[in-house]
């Protein structure tokens, strides 16, 4: 999957001027969405040990989401609470939103040049990919927030899609000195950016320390080697708008002021409430690397609301809608 994900991003550079270039492009990108998105229906089950090695993949899942609350509705909260709550939220994310980032929270492609080797000649493109990524590491001081671990892994991404760009650009056949280097910095930095992590030991470190307990966080083997690129691949489209954290704590505060009239009970779990839906309801999707994830979160709310409106009968476990055919309902560009 990873080849083939850098094989189409590979194909996203060319120009397609001749006809056959864009048909074979087409077909690889349709193949890939096929792959990956005639499998986003799947399901999980606790008691299905190999779908539960995937958790990875489970974008939706929650720790707490299957604890069934036997006194769910009997506690009520007032509306005084749950505004001091969401209050007390916001004050804890304007703290978070002010702490010092690490150096793999910044864009690895905005440090100072001098982070940035220039292309030595006499060396072959991998090799200035190793310099490079050495050089980088040791002038931003990276190695004091990555493990020796991490910085392999880092070391193996940026070789394996430096190789393809190395040989797609023919970097090392480049007459001009300028040329060959402002191509080779060009591709660098690109690649620097896509295999940046995610998640790292330091920063998992730094985020449990700003939880107040709160939540915990684990560090699986899969997240080792989960980049930028990956994560681009799993996200939906980007929010264009200008919501900030004020007016969604006005948001907050204004529904409840419309709803204070009524009580609302400090826990709810519809699949109790609705036993004969509770297979609908609690059921966890695999979204895989499919980035609809707007399609999974609708439908999910749309599969719970038939089941209770038939009061059952839309129901088991091929009762759902398939998630990959809205998606290919959708509009080129993000359209609605």
């Amino acid at each position: 999957l990873r080849m083939l994900k850098l094989v189409l991003l590979n194909l996203r550079r060319e120009s397609c001027s001749i006809l056959s270039i864009c048909s074979m492009a087409t077909i690889l990108r349709l193949a890939a969405f096929t792959f990956l998105c005639s499998t986003v229906a799947e399901h999980c089950s606790e008691s299905d040990p190999s779908c539960a090695a995937k958790g990875h993949e489970l974008l939706q899942k929650h720790k707490g989401i299957m604890k069934m609350e036997a006194d769910a509705g009997t506690n009520l909260m007032t509306f005084e609470e749950f505004e001091a709550r969401v209050k007390d939220s916001y004050a804890s994310a304007q703290k978070k939103l002010k702490r010092s980032k690490l150096l793999v929270e910044q864009d690895f492609r905005n440090f100072h040049q001098s982070a940035y080797r220039v292309f030595v000649k006499d060396e072959s493109c991998l090799e200035n990919v190793r310099q490079a990524v050495d050089h980088f590491a040791a002038t931003t001081g990276l190695p004091e927030e990555l493990n020796s671990t991490e910085l392999d892994a880092l070391m193996a991404r940026v070789l394996e899609e430096m190789e393809i760009y190395c040989k797609h650009d023919h970097i090392e056949d480049i007459t001009d000195p300028q040329e060959q280097a402002d191509r080779f910095m060009t591709d660098f930095m690109e690649t620097l950016a896509h295999e940046q992590p995610v998640m790292t030991a330091r920063l998992m470190e730094v985020i449990m320390a700003d939880s107040e307990g709160n939540y915990s966080l684990d560090f699986p083997d899969w997240l080792l080697n989960f980049s930028m690129l990956d994560l681009h691949d799993r996200t939906g489209r980007e929010n264009q708008g200008n919501v900030t954290h004020g007016l969604l704590l006005t948001q907050s505060i204004s529904y409840t002021d419309n709803m204070k009239k009524r009580s609302l009970p400090s826990s709810f779990d519809s699949r109790t409430h609705w036993s004969n839906c509770g297979e609908v309801i609690g059921r966890i999707h695999n979204q895989g690397t499919c980035g609809s994830c707007w399609a999974f979160g609708s439908l999910s709310a749309v599969d719970s609301r038939l089941c209770i409106a038939t009061d059952g009968i839309f129901s088991g476990s091929q009762a759902q809608l398939s998630r990959g055919f809205a998606t290919s309902c959708s509009k080129p560009g993000g359209g609605d």
